[in-house]
């Protein structure tokens, strides 16, 4: 090969090379801000839950809160669905524990909170179905008060404000999933929102300040 058609295929290869780097930096770029979108949206999720602002949670966080749904909905901490929803409440911090790879009986902290979400929950269904869903299949029954498959508009804006969102996001969240205008909103529908907040990096904005 000539010293012409030499330095000619270097400079083809060196093209060829710079929009396989330019690709791999922009989707390095698109995957660091989708998971600061995501870091954002549970960095909102976590002060709902530190309910004594020392930056830190607890299982105890995590069953007050449910205490607080339970309160919300006059519903018995006795009754079955109040059990159900305590028992996720413990299955949901020990589950952030393991992924945060802390003590189940110890605090977590915002960052410990943060990695856990993106290793266990963040585009994958295993550690939703793992740790989380029991939680969230247990709030949703606590608001389904008839056991209808339904819950109604009003219900379920008590149960984000239990949960820590102010009543205007609550009550735009609610709304917004009862498509059809009938005042309810089935439970199917807010399971499938619970791991569209946890899972995917799509803005919620349910819990924003």
């Amino acid at each position: 090969m000539s010293k012409k058609n030499k330095q000619t295929r270097q400079e083809e290869r060196l093209h060829e090379t710079k929009p396989r780097n330019g690709q791999q930096n922009h989707a390095q770029q698109v995957k660091q801000a989708r998971l600061q979108a995501y870091d954002a949206k549970l960095a909102e999720r976590f002060e709902t839950f530190d309910r004594n602002n020392d930056g830190t949670i607890s299982r105890q966080d995590l069953e007050f809160m449910a205490d607080g749904i339970l309160r919300a909905l006059a519903q018995n901490p006795g009754s079955k669905k109040g059990r159900a929803l305590r028992e996720g409440a413990r299955q949901y911090y020990e589950g952030l524990a393991r992924s945060a790879g802390t003590s189940p009986d110890g605090p977590i902290d915002r960052a410990e909170f943060l990695a856990a979400a993106e290793s266990s929950l963040h585009s994958g269904m295993r550690g939703f179905d793992d740790s989380l869903r029991p939680w969230a299949e247990a709030v949703i029954a606590v608001a389904d008060l008839d056991d209808d498959g339904r819950v109604s508009v009003d219900d379920w804006t008590q149960v984000l404000t239990a949960m820590g969102a102010d009543q205007r996001h609550a009550m735009a969240s609610a709304r917004g999933l009862d498509t059809d205008r009938d005042g309810h909103i089935s439970t199917q529908e807010l399971l499938a929102e619970a791991r569209r907040f946890y899972v995917s990096d799509e803005p919620v904005d349910v819990f924003s300040a």
